[in-house]
């Protein structure tokens, strides 16, 4: 009796916990999108530079305190998944505003247009990552299935860097035609995000809180991706390829090599680190992406 008692109040306060930090995560998204919809003037690259370390800080933090407040495990998990999902929210916020600038909407046209992206990245992501978690449950092998998705999204990043997917004339193609394109930018994203997470654990609260966390700091990040010096990084495409073939590696190949969570976060940083390297020493590469 006693037992079932203590592992009653266990599961109420674990599920207490959960209901604050989704709480806390709702509160934090919504001043993320009273931030997304300041107009354009009132951000300057340092203030947005400044927001976007804010928000990222504010992502380890967390995993700090996961760590300390639970098996390690579980906060070095969340560390390197919050990892990749940071740097693959980076790529997906990078495309967005290319396809924005293909459009030719500025002002308050392209600001109503980020506004609704920002959205739309919350409200697909939270369908999918549901799906995906109840998938894993469902069977254990659909984790190389995800191995599979990993390596075809990398492979499609590359095949389409130039060009070859849906293309925006400026100002020939509607809002509304906009936000469409926008919008399957975000689902393959959110798609590339459920491997990626369930690369690294099967902890609904890692997995969850990494998600979250990692979707704040939309307009800030989006302000930056739209400068020339950031868009310099033409190669960004080729690094995000990177992230998604490691994790489909690590997916297809858990059972004969269990990458460590080190090496993961390790050769994830060295990738970026290559490719933003190369973008910058070579320049020129912009004549033909641009």
């Amino acid at each position: 009796m006693t037992a079932s008692l203590t592992s009653a109040h266990a599961a109420l306060g674990a599920g207490s916990s959960a209901l604050w930090i989704a709480l806390i995560i709702a509160v934090l998204a919504t001043v993320d999108l009273l931030l997304v919809y300041r107009r354009p003037e009132s951000l300057t690259v340092f203030r947005a530079a400044g927001w976007t370390a804010l928000w990222t800080a504010g992502g380890f933090l967390f995993g700090g305190g996961l760590y300390a407040a639970s098996d390690s495990e579980s906060g070095q998990s969340f560390f390197v998944g919050f990892l990749f999902e940071k740097l693959l929210f980076v790529g997906n916020v990078f495309l967005i505003a290319r396809v924005v600038s293909a459009s030719g909407w500025r002002g308050d046209h392209e600001q109503h247009l980020v506004f609704w992206s920002s959205v739309g990245a919350w409200l697909i992501r939270g369908p999918v990552i549901a799906t995906s978690v109840a998938l894993v449950h469902l069977s254990p092998l659909v984790v190389y299935f995800f191995g599979v998705v990993s390596f075809a999204a990398g492979a499609l990043l590359i095949v389409t860097r130039r060009g070859h997917g849906p293309a925006l004339s400026s100002r020939s193609s509607s809002i509304l035609a906009v936000l469409a394109v926008v919008a399957l930018v975000n689902l393959a994203f959110a798609a590339a995000a459920c491997p990626t997470i369930h690369a690294f654990t099967d902890d609904a609260l890692v997995i969850w809180t990494s998600n979250g966390l990692a979707l704040l700091g939309f307009g800030p990040l989006y302000f930056l991706m739209s400068r020339p010096l950031l868009q310099r990084f033409h190669l960004l495409e080729f690094a995000l390829a990177s992230l998604l073939f490691i994790v489909g590696t690590k997916l297809l190949l858990s059972s004969l090599w269990p990458m460590s969570l080190g090496f993961a976060a390790s050769a994830s940083l060295s990738a970026v680190g290559m490719f933003a390297a190369a973008s910058l020493a070579r320049p020129e590469g912009m004549r033909n992406v641009y």
